[in-house]
């Protein structure tokens, strides 16, 4: 089963037969064994690593939005600073706005990145997803320059000089914990 489409979904009687349309098998795909990723240093550090999150189930939009559902979080790493930019609803307006900021953060925190960035590996698993923002992962280590895409789309051609990569959640957390809510 999908597991993330299902854990989306709100409780109720389309729930088990919507996850189980949209599981791997119902829609052909395959598993492909994963690889190391390509351009990760061996232990993990790196010099810029950006995560972009878009799409996904569309929510209700309102003309006075100031943002799309984006959000961008950038860590560097030798500099030991996070910048974000995201798309949050204002109570106090009554719609959408952009939010960016930029703080520093800590080894230990930096340590927690880097711990994530090296269980990602290229490969995929085969799941079709349509429902969840899709999630990229741009990496520079030097010259190297690196994207990857969550493989939660996997069964559509990755962007020229992208790959599918299995566990970008493990990347995508300790940086958005990084980040004032």
């Amino acid at each position: 089963m999908n597991i993330r489409f299902a854990s989306l979904l709100s409780p109720g009687p389309l729930r088990p037969a919507l996850a189980g349309a949209l599981s791997v098998g119902a829609l052909g795909c395959q598993s492909v064994a994963p690889a190391p990723a390509l351009g990760v240093r061996s232990d993990g550090s790196f010099d810029r690593l950006t995560l972009r999150s878009s799409g996904g189930l569309p929510g209700p939009t309102n003309p006075r939005d100031e943002c799309a559902d984006v959000t961008s979080l950038e860590v560097d790493g030798p500099g030991l600073t996070v910048a974000w930019s995201r798309c949050d609803y204002s109570p106090a307006v009554g719609h959408t706005v952009s939010v960016t900021g930029k703080r520093a953060i800590t080894s230990v925190e930096l340590a927690g990145v880097e711990a994530g960035l090296q269980q990602i590996s290229v490969g995929h698993s085969g799941e079709c997803g349509a429902d969840a923002p899709v999630v990229r992962l741009d990496v520079q280590t030097g010259s190297t320059h690196t994207q990857f895409i969550d493989d939660f789309y996997s069964c559509v051609p990755a962007p020229e000089g992208s790959s599918y990569v299995t566990n970008i959640d493990v990347v995508w957390a300790p940086v958005a914990a990084l980040v004032p809510r």
